[in-house]
């Protein structure tokens, strides 16, 4: 039985498409502030966060630009899944500390969580470019989408 989870993002919240879009509305707004490289971003979205980072150095704000295109635009990209959000709350009330893993970045984290109403029971976000390099000692990997997640309740003894 684990006390922990660590919850991988992009096989439980599929939010790559999303991140796409959002970092080609980031070049194509601040690219005229600072012009953008013509080499197209890294497909793994943790390696594509480091390229915008190292582009936007301090002349422009990336992650707030991107903060914002995901508030306008996660409720028509995003749903909630009540399968999820219910088992999550099973597993807090139960006791389960619950480390939300994401590639990043944290600032559209922080907006997918809330839009998710579950922010409040995500004790933790860890950002890492695997779910590998996620791990917390100790705590369950959960990185095979809702069914793992379904899987660890069974384990915890959290009714489903």
């Amino acid at each position: 039985m684990s006390r922990a989870a660590v919850l991988w993002e992009p096989t439980l919240t599929p939010t790559d498409a999303l991140f796409e879009e959002a970092a080609e509305h980031v070049a194509r707004k601040l690219g005229r502030a600072k012009p953008f490289p013509a080499a197209p971003l890294p497909a793994d979205r943790a390696a594509a966060v480091a390229a915008l980072d190292a582009w936007a150095a301090t002349d422009v704000d990336w992650r707030g630009e991107l903060r914002r295109y995901y508030e306008e635009h996660i409720p028509v990209r995003v749903r909630p899944a009540a399968t999820v959000n219910a088992t999550l709350r099973r597993l807090h009330a139960a006791g389960v500390r619950l480390v939300w893993a994401t590639p990043g970045p944290a600032e559209a984290t922080d907006v997918l969580l809330h839009h998710l109403g579950i922010a409040k029971l995500i004790d933790e976000v860890v950002v890492a470019p695997t779910p590998a390099d996620a791990a917390v000692p100790g705590a369950t990997l959960v990185d095979d989408g809702p069914d793992g997640l379904l899987q660890l309740a069974g384990e915890t003894a959290v009714a489903t």
